[in-house]
């Protein structure tokens, strides 16, 4: 993290021309089409809904809150994630709303990250290729690796079952392993969904970013934007932080991934920077004070 703040500082906050351009933007000097927030706050709503959504299908088995229960759950999520490295206590806030099989909860979530970061690298991939590769032999090349890259990552999360097995081989607590029985359980088609919800929030992500890329009125095609936001979104995933720091490695993530186009690092830098407000603080805030105001007694402490 702390390498990620001095790389944004000396590739682009020390940059005079840069703080000039950032400033104008700030102060509204920069005309803005405001029209293309109000896509942004529809894919917002189906952003979470789609987690909601993906939780419900990993959790059924053992446990079924309402639509409107869950979605709370994961917005409470969200705010707990914002104390924990990679977002990684977004189970924490999830499972006070249910009432029992609690740590099982937890552990299924494990399966609905992986799939998150399975979407987040094979697109990344993807977007890599088409930033690197210029000649025949180097898209061969990356295609190849692609497809290998695919098919280890689709194996390992169809065998997601198997880490019962590698947690017996470090001889962990019997009274442990059983909490890890649900994964053992995962149905294909539960697994698919997972899958799937996943890809959609990836696509909802990288439309959020290019509504956003409309309202400063960039010049970047479709295809670029799709380029550049797969790239940040790798080197995000690459970079270890914690949700309330991540505005060094968003900064750093955008400046690499969109040296496409160079001119326009302040812009791109304050569109990374307005989507994670939209994205993560604001449905952070508003699960928080969900969770605050709650009382309804869906919270179980």
């Amino acid at each position: 993290m702390l390498l990620s703040a001095w790389l944004l500082y000396r590739e682009v906050l020390g940059n005079v021309k840069f703080q000039k351009e950032f400033y104008a933007i700030l102060h509204g000097e920069t005309p803005f089409i405001l029209a293309w927030l109000v896509p942004i706050f529809i894919l917002l709503f189906f952003n979470w809904a789609l987690e909601t959504l993906k939780w419900k299908t990993l959790i059924r088995e053992f446990a079924a809150p309402s639509f409107f229960v869950a979605y709370k759950a994961i917005l409470t999520g969200v705010f707990v994630s914002f104390f924990t490295p990679n977002r990684m206590g977004e189970f924490a806030g999830r499972i006070i709303y249910l009432k029992d099989k609690k740590i099982e909860a937890s552990i299924l979530t494990i399966a609905g990250s992986l799939a998150q970061n399975i979407c987040t690298y094979l697109f990344g991939a993807t977007a890599a290729l088409f930033f690197f590769a210029e000649e025949p032999l180097e898209w061969l090349l990356g295609a190849v690796f692609l497809g290998c890259l695919t098919l280890a990552l689709l194996f390992l999360f169809f065998n997601v079952d198997r880490l019962v097995v590698l947690f017996r081989f470090f001889s962990l607590p019997r009274k442990w392993l059983k909490y890890f029985i649900p994964i053992r359980h995962l149905h294909a088609r539960q697994l698919w969904l997972t899958l799937m919800y996943s890809a959609m929030r990836y696509g909802v992500f990288s439309l959020q970013f290019y509504c956003m890329f409309q309202i400063l009125d960039l010049d970047l095609s479709f295809g670029i934007s799709l380029q550049g936001v797969g790239l940040m979104f790798l080197i995000q995933s690459i970079i270890p932080t914690v949700a309330m720091l991540e505005i060094t490695t968003r900064g750093i993530a955008a400046h690499y991934a969109f040296q496409v186009a160079p001119e326009l690092n302040a812009p791109i830098l304050f569109a990374s920077y307005a989507i994670w407000l939209i994205n993560l603080f604001l449905p952070g805030m508003i699960g928080a004070f969900m969770f605050l105001l709650n009382k309804n007694k869906d919270v179980d402490l």
